[in-house]
């Protein structure tokens, strides 16, 4: 395989969401159309935060004030841009695209006036896995048949078991995931053809903090202004023997 395929296969979200598909009934089909349909990943800033883009060459990525700590999504000409036509800045913490990803969408309506959209829907798509496949059955006509008498043979009802529900997933994008914020433990997880969850447990008395995905000092979790120094990362060991990124 040829080296840039290689390293393009380590791009964050690769895994997770290699396309998605941003739809919108209302301010963003009206204002911003251009901005929407199949955006495919593009690469990364910097290595570590990625973008992508859709066929109209607009691209969905983090804004340039963004850091590797809070990550404010804009769609625009170019990635790392400071204006755009769709934004979202609701949940500083996505790293990665996923599916369900619907509140806090944004759209600029013309001369900086912004407007939420509601309408806006984010699904992420993996290999040949299309948006709304229909089939079109065709009409048959019915023939007329005669109707035979028939004996009722007796039955005996069978015991039924209730079907398991499906449990939401614990997952919506590779790295750490918090289970109780400013608590000891938390979840890894690592997409391989569906979600591996792995326990993780901070080392020292910290504790993982939700706002910055990172393992610190449990005096100083529930801040709301962080610095670099505040920040652990090799603070934790996994019930797997690896470190959670």
């Amino acid at each position: 395989m040829a080296t840039e395929c290689k390293v393009f296969q380590e791009t964050p979200c690769f895994l997770s969401c290699p396309r998605v598909f941003i739809d919108s009934k209302g301010a963003g089909l009206e204002h911003q159309e251009k901005r929407l349909g199949c955006f495919r990943l593009s690469g990364t800033m910097l290595g570590i935060l990625s973008h992508y883009q859709n066929s109209n060459g607009q691209f969905l990525a983090p804004d340039a004030v963004s850091t590797q700590l809070i990550v404010h999504w804009l769609i625009s000409e170019t990635y790392g841009a400071i204006n755009g036509g769709i934004r979202n800045s609701q949940y500083e913490w996505v790293r990665c695209p996923f599916t369900g990803w619907d509140k806090g969408w944004q759209v600029d309506k013309g001369h900086g006036i912004w407007m939420d959209d509601e309408t806006m829907t984010v699904t992420c798509l993996r290999g040949n896995e299309d948006i709304g496949t229909t089939t079109t059955s065709k009409p048959t006509t019915a023939r007329p048949t005669t109707a035979r008498p028939t004996t009722a043979k007796p039955t005996t009802a069978r015991p039924t078991t209730a079907k398991p529900t499906t449990q939401p997933s614990l997952c919506h994008k590779e790295g750490p995931s918090v289970i109780t914020d400013c608590t000891s433990e938390f979840n890894c997880c690592r997409w391989n053809n569906g979600w591996d969850v792995t326990k993780c447990h901070c080392n020292q008395d910290f504790v993982f903090s939700e706002l910055v995905e990172h393992c610190t000092w449990s005096d100083v979790c529930f801040k709301e202004t962080w610095s670099e120094n505040l920040l652990k990362s090799l603070d934790h060991t996994c019930d797997d023997g690896n470190y959670c990124y």
